[in-house]
């Protein structure tokens, strides 16, 4: 370490001007890497938003909906729709979150993903953070996708399970309860419980007071299934223009000649799009031009202390002992300029911008700067390190030649 204070004084002392150059240089695309990001959140949030400034949406409730009413003549099984699905999350891509699927008992979650549809993931987690689990677990992707004949059902079709306040619709002349008629109810046999689904037995792998809806795979389900209602699709982030007249021709490809009323969304504008996620790269090309340009000025340190380098070499100082010295040396500039840079942007910046920019105050967050430090570190070690290996690994006698 003494050799890098060492160094570190010797920089500043016989390179004043290009060590003011460096930390001035640091200081700007720190800063800038800071508000990159910032307009880059404060547009998630806006676009996020359901239009009232103090109250940002959730993240995954926006969806594509139908608001008219499913004909009743229409008989449409849910595994009839897979093309649907899969067209979905070919026009939304990473922004589909699931695609409900309603019948007049079950619920079908689905989600999409290299050409093939899938439980959704976080299923049996939701059922699990809104609801009482009396018994079970959800399904395996295999389970889901080859249809194995398994059931989530509702607790109140057990009497084992079943909850009185849930459960009781009323009372009999006598005072003693009627309970909710469910459509398949469940028996135990050699220790599991089965239910009967239109002639097929279903194993019921788990007990839930979910809404008193069953949840069983789509596919190898009985026919006489029926959805009453059209497909909806929750998305994390809103939609273009591009992609909701996608959605809506889709729907008319697969009901066509179905008077369809659609729900309002807010869309966000392509360019609009484009120009902030360019916002978002513009940091990360900051954090690489200017490791490009640290590298350059330290090459040209470096150059001058080639002598000081081949003394160091001569007397038994590895390639690796060189590069941590003066990679120590670097990192600790860029980590000073970092927290000066801190102080600037949390006391005084980002107050003013957030006149502006209503969302950017609330995107910064301590995970948020270190996400910010760790990459900005991680690029300049790539970039300085290749540099500064390839230097110090030149031989004594070619540095003591150089010019």
């Amino acid at each position: 370490m003494q050799y890098v204070f060492k160094n570190l004084s010797g920089f500043i002392k016989n390179y004043t001007g290009i060590f003011i150059l460096i930390v001035v240089c640091q200081l700007v695309c720190i800063l800038l890497s800071f508000f990159s990001f910032g307009v880059y959140q404060n547009f998630l949030n806006e676009k996020n938003n359901v239009g009232n400034k103090d109250e940002i949406k959730v993240e995954g409730m926006e969806e594509f909906s139908v608001s008219s009413p499913f004909p009743e003549t229409l008989d449409m099984s849910p595994s009839q729709l897979e093309g649907l699905y899969l067209s979905v999350g070919e026009i939304l891509g990473d922004k589909l979150d699931y695609i409900t699927v309603s019948t007049k008992d079950f619920d079908f979650i689905l989600s999409v993903s290299d050409d093939s549809v899938y439980c959704y993931e976080e299923l049996f987690d939701n059922i699990k953070k809104h609801a009482v689990v009396d018994y079970g677990r959800g399904f395996t992707q295999n389970e889901f996708i080859i249809g194995e004949r398994l059931c989530i059902a509702p607790s109140a079709c057990c009497k084992k399970y079943r909850h009185d306040d849930s459960a009781i619709e009323g009372y009999d002349e006598n005072g003693k309860p009627v309970y909710v008629n469910m459509p398949y109810t469940a028996f135990e046999e050699n220790g599991k419980w089965y239910t009967n689904i239109e002639g097929y037995k279903y194993e019921i792998i788990a007990f839930t007071e979910f809404a008193g809806r069953y949840y069983i795979p789509y596919k190898n389900m009985p026919e006489n299934i029926y959805i009453n209602a059209f497909p909806s699709v929750t998305f994390k982030a809103n939609l273009t223009p591009d992609e909701y007249e996608k959605l809506m021709d889709l729907y008319d490809e697969y009901f066509g000649g179905i008077d369809k009323e659609y729900n309002s969304l807010i869309l966000i504008d392509n360019e609009e799009v484009y120009y902030y996620n360019t916002n978002m790269w513009t940091a990360v090309l900051i954090a690489v031009i200017s490791a490009i340009d640290l590298a350059l000025i330290m090459k040209y340190i470096l150059s001058r202390r080639r002598k000081t380098l081949a003394i160091f070499r001569v007397n038994g100082c590895t390639t690796y002992k060189a590069v941590l010295i003066y990679m120590t040396e670097i990192l600790f500039i860029l980590i000073i300029c970092f927290a000066v840079c801190l102080i600037v942007w949390c006391g005084f910046l980002i107050k003013r911008l957030g006149r502006v920019f209503v969302f950017m105050p609330g995107a910064f967050s301590p995970k948020k700067y270190l996400l910010i430090f760790t990459l900005y570190m991680l690029v300049s070690v790539v970039v300085m390190g290749a540099m500064i290996i390839s230097y110090v690994r030149r031989s004594p006698i070619r540095l003591l030649r150089e010019r």
